[in-house]
């Protein structure tokens, strides 16, 4: 069991306010035998990402380490902005409920596909394949396409002419395009009265690739936050731009690390990218070594929740030099 009792708590937490709005267990959907199955539907899987990346954020937090700044990847900016203290608790479970069950009217209508290339080959396939959207610019590169399921058929056969990688997402979603456009009403409608707060945590959006102050994180951003390209690499320069130098990826497994590492890496050097949930390590203590592993690389954090309060003065060490 790598989960502990801050963790726990905390997704119990959020379980119970999820169990009022969507009538079902988060919890119980975790441990069902029918997981794999339900993860193919945004409604189960996007709530899940959620409480596990908010559940991670807070049992970081309860060692000491706190985030100087946040970023999102498309679903990931909602446990960002709770995590930023932009949204409460109740209005983040709100937000990813809405955003995950309206974007079920889309399923089917689309799929998506990751291509490994430089930018002016991707944009040239997005010119030649008819109704092909670029959904995120992960990294220089890394881009992710989405569109009808002849558009990603026809994107197969040209990457395989240009002997391009090409994986398939294996999503029935076209998330972050035109095709999105039926969620829009219901979700305006959803979140019309959601408060969102500004923050001393920095926001970077990953809607703009600029930061952006809480208040403007109403419901017609996430809308952009479902519609518009992840801009994720932008996001990346914009952090580094302002002194990001240790990038903390939080979600329930390590998917983003190559993607940061490509888009710094230009920057200088001296940055360092961990993943605190790993499939991979078998560590039983994820977050005591996620922490560990920052302060190696010179995190900031609050050394009384980490070391305990300061003694202050010892007076009982030996008043020799130590023997080298």
């Amino acid at each position: 069991d790598r989960d502990d009792d801050d963790f726990r708590a905390h997704f119990d937490q959020i379980d119970e306010i999820y169990r009022g709005i969507g009538g079902w267990s988060l919890r119980d959907a975790l441990h069902g035998d029918n997981l794999s199955e339900r993860l193919r539907l945004t409604s189960v899987a996007q709530p899940l990402i959620f409480a596990i990346q908010s559940a991670t954020t807070a049992a970081l937090r309860r060692r000491g380490l706190m985030p100087a700044m946040v970023v999102g990847h498309s679903v990931g900016e909602v446990a960002a902005a709770e995590a930023a203290g932009i949204l409460d608790l109740k209005s983040a479970v709100r937000v990813i409920h809405s955003r995950s069950t309206h974007q079920e009217l889309v399923r089917g209508h689309g799929r998506m596909a990751a291509v490994l290339s430089p930018r002016d080959a991707v944009n040239q396939l997005v010119a030649s394949v008819k109704n092909l959207s670029i959904a995120a610019i992960n990294s220089p590169r890394a881009v992710t396409l989405a569109g009808p399921v002849e558009a990603i058929a026809a994107l197969r056969d040209a990457t395989k002419r240009q002997r391009l990688v090409f994986r398939d997402l294996d999503l029935d979603y076209p998330f972050h395009t035109p095709a999105m456009a039926p969620v829009e009403a219901p979700l305006l409608a959803d979140l019309a009265d959601l408060e969102a707060r500004d923050s001393e945590v920095r926001f970077i959006s990953t809607v703009t690739g600029q930061c952006l102050p809480g208040s403007r994180m109403n419901a017609r951003y996430w809308w952009q936050n479902v519609r518009e390209p992840v801009q994720f690499e932008n996001a990346l320069r914009q952090a580094v731009s302002l002194g990001a130098r240790l990038f903390v990826e939080i979600g329930p497994r390590s998917t983003l690390q190559t993607h940061i590492s490509d888009s710094v890496e230009a920057e200088g050097e001296n940055f360092a990218v961990l993943s605190v949930l790993d499939r991979n390590d078998q560590n039983d203590k994820p977050f005591d070594k996620a922490v560990a592993n920052c302060i190696i690389r010179g995190a900031q954090l609050d050394n009384t929740a980490v070391f305990g309060p300061d003694p202050g003065t010892v007076g009982t060490l030996p008043t020799y030099p130590w023997q080298h």
